[in-house]
This record gives C-alpha cells, sequence and structure tokens, in this order.
C-alpha cells in the first residue's frame, strides 16, 4: 500500500487497446466507501468496443464472496460475445 500512489502515476496515462474486450466486477461496499470507484472503471471502458461493468454486492473480497455469480455473469458475457 504505501506505493500505491507511486504505482498509480506510473500507469496513469497508460490506455488498453479499444479492440480488447474488458469485462470487471466491481464490488458495491467499495462505492459506497469510495464514491468515485464506480466512475474510475466506468472511465476505463469509455472507448472500449467490448466493455463492461458489473457491480455485485460484496467487500474487496468479491472474487471469494461472489464467485458463482462472477462464473456465470462471466460465461453469459463470452457468449454473447
Amino acid at each position: 500500500m504505501k506505493n500505491l500512489e507511486k504505482s498509480m502515476e506510473a500507469v496513469e496515462n497508460m490506455k488498453i487497446p479499444k479492440e480488447i474486450p474488458i469485462l470487471q466486477f466491481v464490488s458495491k461496499e467499495n462505492c459506497r466507501t469510495m464514491p468515485q470507484w464506480e466512475q474510475l472503471h466506468r472511465d476505463i471502458i469509455a472507448d472500449k468496443e467490448n466493455g463492461e461493468v458489473i457491480l455485485l454486492e460484496g467487500s474487496h473480497y468479491l472474487h471469494f464472496e461472489q464467485r458463482s455469480a462472477i462464473v456465470q455473469k462471466t460465461i453469459q458475457w463470452i457468449e454473447n460475445r
């Protein structure tokens, strides 16, 4: 965590190519704690052809708490590509 700010600065202006599909699962709890959190994730995909943000109830450990939902939604997302 002590290097977080430095790391964020290093990647701040990097861009993901717009043709690369991006599926992001974002914790609703994190969005309540940090109001800008959801928008930061939406900004990442703003110019993407194949991007989506899915909000799920849970904490930072969403991948443990919502693993079934993540698997199901990922399969659906891939099938709809």
